[in-house]
């Protein structure tokens, strides 16, 4: 058997591995939209301990994030780069404004834009 076939073997017997192109992130709110773009409701998935600890879900793989406008995770983040709020430095507005790029390229409407 060759070393990589032993890899995916070995990596198969996994039991919590997410899968190929995934990893796995603390997670404490998902935003549900509208079709038209709204907030329709905020859903906390926060654990019921007493820490109120976030979850942890597969979500897409995060680019790495080096340089003058880091790239912003795909359906993910934290609330500066998903949604602009909070205390933002002016690296991370422009983190925002490439954040809000990417719903255009799946033919989405940027959230807080209108039609």
């Amino acid at each position: 058997m060759s070393l990589l076939a032993s890899l995916v073997r070995a990596y198969d017997r996994l039991p919590d591995a997410p899968p190929y192109g995934y990893s796995t992130e603390k997670i404490g709110f998902c935003v549900v939209l509208n079709p038209d773009g709204s907030v329709a409701e905020v859903i906390d998935l926060r654990d019921t301990d007493r820490k109120r600890s976030p979850r942890m879900l597969a979500v897409p793989t995060s680019p790495k994030r080096a340089g003058s406008t880091p790239r912003p995770n795909f359906l993910w983040d934290n609330i500066n780069y998903a949604l602009g709020a909070g205390k933002l430095a002016k690296s991370t507005m422009r983190s925002v404004r490439a954040n809000s790029q990417i719903p255009m390229t799946f033919g989405l409407r940027p959230f807080g834009t209108s039609i």
